[in-house]
């Protein structure tokens, strides 16, 4: 399955421009994919400033992002092809904030690298993640 990689860096996210940033990258990208191809790739989101830290995922951002970028693809695709991409976020992933970035509703998928991945714990635990309900998707759970 092919991955189209979009990464922002901190200068970016500090300066409000993350969405111009993320249109500009995937509007370039998705020009030459036909929408019933969409279904058969993922596009990752990795902010530069979070991978291969231990700073603290901002709850939402993952998840705004996201939904950001699916409206890209239904911008540029069409409704069918925004259903059927998967979104992956890729900053900062461990075992402690796995079930908060899964509960994002337009998060499909996370990418391990760095730390997370170096340690046995954190790696299972998302590995073994199973989902989360609806009441923790709505934060009551």
């Amino acid at each position: 399955m092919p991955i189209l990689c979009i990464a922002e860096d901190g200068a970016r996210g500090r300066q409000g421009l993350t969405k111009w940033w993320l249109l500009k990258q995937m509007k370039a990208a998705l020009e030459t994919v036909r929408p019933q191809e969409a279904g058969r790739m993922a596009i990752a989101y990795q902010p530069g400033w979070a991978a291969n830290t231990s700073r603290d995922l901002a709850p939402g951002i993952a998840g705004e992002a996201a939904a950001f970028m699916r409206s890209c693809v239904l911008a540029v695709l069409g409704s069918a092809a925004a259903d059927s991409v998967r979104l992956l976020y890729g900053g900062a992933v461990d075992g402690t904030n796995i079930e908060m970035l899964m509960a994002q509703p337009d998060v499909d998928g996370v990418i391990v690298e760095g730390r997370s991945g170096l340690h046995l714990d954190s790696l299972l635990s998302i590995a073994q993640f199973e989902g989360v309900t609806e009441d923790q998707a709505a934060g009551i759970g």
